[in-house]
């Protein structure tokens, strides 16, 4: 009825319950059914004999005859390409460019057009392309092969005559094929890490693919998408509605169909037609020219290995090419800037849609993000015109104060400029004088791609912006288009005719200037009937929050109404619309209240009762409506926990990435999760109100030596400042006490921090100048001048310090140094009072280890310099006492040790006795005593320490160094001439 065709050969069985193919064990369950017009195409449908699958299912293989419909991307081997050969041809395939006068908009289209093209030539002639990933097919070794025979005959022979023994036979001879698979697998894994990880940089590649690994598989076709009844299944279906929902000004005519209206001078200049008409005094300016040395900045700060759709001219053709390739690259951006035109070319982006995080299906449009793959070159020229826009925003104070996301505010500041409401608010004493605040988080839809390009453009000839870069702007809007670039699809081009490109960097600076009214509108002063309320809102790009501090919470419901309904005026004819119910409302409850929590919402329509929250993420940070920050680090705990779960995959205690190579990755990648934004929430320091709790900063501690545990090989009983000082890590605590204050005293002199102070300082109706000392960012500002003052004086020449000063890199640079000096003072002062606890514990005595010998600082972390994976895992054994050998494992209770004597009988089975003592080992001694010419277990385990752990782990007899004492050469020890202590 349905016209399908069955493809399977009739009786060819396809399960097996056991063997023999008798009609009581075997059937043809699994059939093969096709259309007509697959069934057509069909060349073979057959079952496979295949190892594995002897009972059970079969594997049935259809082969069809058609071709995908596939879009071929192009990838060059960048690493392969001579960069001599590169800079010699590029100067052949460019000179016949010259330097002809750009005039007009159609001169600059042409060269753009020109340079773009030579360097498409020049990279397909000099450049290896990358051939599609094949798998090579595996070739196994001869005693793997043999094996597979016999276990092949056991399987003859137990079909052939069937019989219980025969069956157990092959069952066992499959064992021992399935066992030496493993182990010839595991080999090949671990060899492959050893040897990838050894090349400089390599570490951080095979760490991204690691989380890749941990990921869910990237979905081969874009489901079928789904809009209210609506369902949309063909591939064009899917980026039509993609689109529409995107970007609701569209088009998908061959050419653009509604034009942006040109920006009109305004000032003193009557030259409409002029690209650069003359400014008013005090108005904001902005050099219409390269600065010198500009370009050459941007050429050197390109990042690589980044996408170049859609002209396939990447930044590492820009950068290879540079010597050549930058006065011609200088010759258009300077005809570009006098013109304030941006190259058509450069406006056509192919969108790729990525699956956002976390979403409960994919099959609703909004759960995808649209990120725009633009031309290298043109981003080049955008981020020219996008850093005159910075400066000009800077200098002349075009956006508020509250805007974050800008140059220079950091959503760590933008947390703290809300914090400090909130303690502020909290300093109060008594009911009388009770206060409390509420927030209100606002859902901006669309963002960047909903932006009203008119509105924009008229929000920066209303903010006085150069007229020449508003016209730049314009041409940058004006006229753009994208190829969707999907799952299984790539859809034909579309025009957009509203929103501005994620993936520019225009855009951000673009988005703050647009989404300033929201702030603009926000801060006029509000003639509320209650005279307590203050009312204050801050954003971040698109999040944008709004505070009320008042005497009663639904005082502050009242206030947020009305602050809505004035942003709600404001919204709608400058084309923004915001979704309340995707709106959050907290009300901040102090630790020591005893009032019950208050439910109620502002009567804001769409609002639902899931509106209210008690724990809230703000900015990635995890905020609970008491402040205590316990969410916040459950958070953590679980993405660090998340990320070493990754780590797994590269390295064990005794093969892969080596401890330097896991160090850094537990610096650069895990620890930056745990201190995100501690300079808000991480407060600490005797006398300092409503600092973290100290049950919360253990549990920080001890996630983190669970990491070091980890990337060290340590045993888990190990003591945790025992492994920091071998890894020279500092405890957690101390690390953020130093990046917390050393971001506060990096921003001692800014508008952001000058803000935080003035709404500290401000009298508050009922509170006290002496309540208002409470607060505490007032302790931890203090000592963030006192840091700042400090790491002044650290440069002895006050007329250099006068200079370097202001130089914002070099001060920042040596007050985190200073920051890092009291860092290792206080590391020092900790390692030596354990040292000292450890000799004096009466009650269980203990014996000197290698590790407590130095003082706190890197020498220890350099003895394990050079060595592999195992040994510095063996070092840091016999350095920390913490070993499998019977003298610790008999102290720590292990229930399989009943002595912690030396099965030689003549003493403890401990690292001394190993190397000096046992007699079962003097034949063996002389491999090592002879290289050393010592007989010091200190020195053995400091300068020595390549020869004693390869000897220790080949005689040691430890059951967890079984696989590098049997596959001693699957990784030499590396000499790294970068074994780096650099903090991060």
């Amino acid at each position: 009825m349905a016209g399908m065709t069955c493809l399977t050969t009739p009786g060819a069985i396809t399960y097996s319950r056991s063997f023999g193919y008798n009609g009581w064990y075997c059937s043809i369950i699994d059939l093969t059914f096709a259309g007509r017009h697959v069934a057509s195409r069909a060349s073979r449908c057959k079952v496979l004999d295949i190892r594995g699958f002897e009972t059970d299912h079969q594997i049935v293989e259809t082969n069809l005859n058609v071709v995908a419909n596939r879009a071929f991307g192009k990838w060059y081997i960048w690493q392969k390409a001579n960069k001599l050969n590169f800079e010699r041809n590029a100067k052949r395939v460019l000179e016949p460019l010259q330097f002809p006068k750009l005039e007009t908009e159609a001169d600059i289209d042409e060269y753009a057009c020109q340079f773009v093209s030579a360097l498409q030539i020049l990279v397909k002639q000099e450049v290896e392309a990358a051939r599609p990933l094949v798998p090579d097919a595996e070739t196994l070794p001869p005693h793997i092969n043999a094996q597979m025979d016999r276990e092949r005959d056991a399987l003859r022979r137990s079909e052939e005559f069937p019989h219980p023994r025969s069956d157990s036979l092959w069952e066992a001879e499959k064992e021992i094929t399935n066992s030496l698979l493993r182990i010839h697998k595991t080999k090949r894994w671990r060899r492959y890490i050893a040897n990838f990880t050894s090349r400089r940089g390599a570490i951080h590649k095979i760490a991204k693919r690691a989380q890749r690994w941990c990921k869910p598989r990237e979905l081969v076709h874009m489901p079928t998408l789904v809009v209210g009844e609506a369902k949309f299944c063909t591939a064009e279906a899917k980026a039509r509605c993609l689109v529409e929902s995107l970007w609701p000004k569209f088009s998908g005519e061959p050419q653009p169909s509604e034009a942006l209206a040109r920006p009109q001078p305004t000032g003193s200049s009557s030259d409409t037609g002029s690209s650069s008409p003359t400014n008013p005094e005090g108005w904001p300016t902005s050099p219409q020219i390269l600065q010198e040395g500009e370009l050459s900045r941007i050429f050197k700060e390109l990042p690589v290995g980044r996408s170049a759709l859609p002209d396939y001219v990447g930044n590492e053709a820009l950068k290879l090419s540079r010597g050549v390739s930058e006065p011609y690259v200088e010759h258009l951006f300077t005809a570009c800037i006098k013109l304030s035109y941006h190259p058509r070319q450069f406006r056509d982006a192919t969108t790729v849609m990525l699956r956002k995080a976390g979403k409960k299906t994919y099959a609703e449009p909004k759960s995808w993000r649209p990120i725009a793959l633009l031309s290298c070159l043109g981003k080049m020229l955008e981020k020219v015109i996008a850093n005159r826009l910075k400066v000009v925003a800077t200098q002349f104070n075009l956006l508020p104060k509250q805007q974050f996301g800008a140059p220079g505010r950091c959503t760590t500041k933008a947390l703290q400029y809300l914090l400090n409401i909130i303690y502020r608010s909290w300093c109060s004493k008594g009911p009388e004088n009770r206060r409390v605040v509420s927030l209100l988080g606002l859902d901006m839809g669309g963002a960047y791609d909903r932006v009203p390009r008119d509105i924009l453009l008229s929000t920066l000839e209303s903010k006085r912006v150069p007229y020449w870069i508003v016209l730049f702007v314009w041409h940058f809007l004006s006229d753009r288009s994208t190829i969707l670039s999907m799952p299984g699809h790539t859809s034909r081009r579309f025009w957009l005719n509203i929103g501005i490109p994620q993936g520019s960097p225009l855009s951000p600076i673009l988005f703050l200037f647009f989404a300033s009214g929201i702030l603009e509108v926000l801060n006029v002063e509000f003639a509320f009937k209650d005279p307590t309320i203050e009312h204050f809102s801050f954003g971040y790009v698109d999040d944008h929050y709004l505070v009320v501090s008042s005497s009663a919470y639904h005082t502050n419901c009242m206030a947020l109404e009305t602050l809505h309904e004035t942003l709600m005026g404001w919204a709608e004819p400058h084309g923004v619309v915001f979704a309340p119910a995707k709106y959050a409302v907290m009300h901040f409850r102090p630790p020591w209240s005893k009032v019950p929590q208050f439910k109620e919402l502002p009567k804001i329509k769409g609002l639902t009762e899931e509106t209210l929250k008690t724990e809230l993420r703000i900015l990635g940070v995890e905020v609970d409506h008491q402040l205590k920050w316990g969410p916040h680090i459950e958070k953590i705990q679980l993405k660090v926990r998340n990320q070493m779960k990754c780590l797994r995959r590269i390295s064990g205690s005794i093969w892969g990435a080596d401890l330097r190579n896991m160090r850094q990755l537990y610096m650069a990648k895990v620890r930056p999760t745990i201190t995100y934004a501690c300079g808000a929430w991480f407060i600490s320091g005797d006398g300092v109100q409503w600092r973290l709790a100290k049950k919360l900063v253990g549990k920080l501690e001890s996630l983190q030596h669970e990491c070091l545990l980890q990337i060290s090989g340590a045993m888990k009983g190990t003591p945790r400042d025992v492994v920091r000082k071998e890894l020279h890590i500092e405890s957690l605590e101390v690390h953020l006490q130093r990046v917390s204050l050393a971001h506060r005293a990096r921003t001692v002199y800014t508008p952001e921090f000058q803000e935080l102070e003035r709404i500290r300082s401000r009298p508050l109706a009922g509170v006290s100048d002496s309540s208002l000392e409470r607060h505490p960012f007032r302790k931890l500002h203090a000592d963030a001048i006192h840091l700042e003052q400090e790491a002044r004086s650290m440069i002895s020449d006050e007329e250099e310090a006068i200079r370097a000063w202001p130089t914002s890199k070099r001060r920042n640079k040596i007050i985190n140094r200073c920051a890092l000096d009291h860092a290792a003072d206080t590391m020092s002062r900790l390692w030596n009072d354990y040292r000292r606890h450890y000799a004096n514990r009466l009650d269980k005595p203990r014996p000197r280890t290698a590790a407590l010998e130095e003082g706190w600082g890197p020498q220890s972390y350099l003895y394990y310099e050079g060595l592999s994976r195992a040994q510095s895992t063996m070092l840091l054994h016999c350095r920390t006492g913490c070993i499998g050998l019977r003298a610790y494992l008999h102290s720590i209770k292990v229930d399989s040790i009943d002595s912690d004597k030396c099965l030689c009988g003549t003493g403890r089975h401990t690292v001394e006795h190993l190397f000096f003592h046992c007699p079962r080992l003097a034949a063996f001694q002389s491999e090592y005593s002879h290289k050393v010419n010592h007989s010091d277990l200190g020195a053995l385990l400091t300068k020595d320490a390549s020869v004693a752990t390869q000897w220790a782990i080949r005689h040691f007899g430890i059951d967890q160094f079984r696989w590098p004492r049997e596959n001693p050469d699957y990784e030499k020890p590396k000499h790294h001439s970068h074994f780096s202590l650099e903090e991060t």
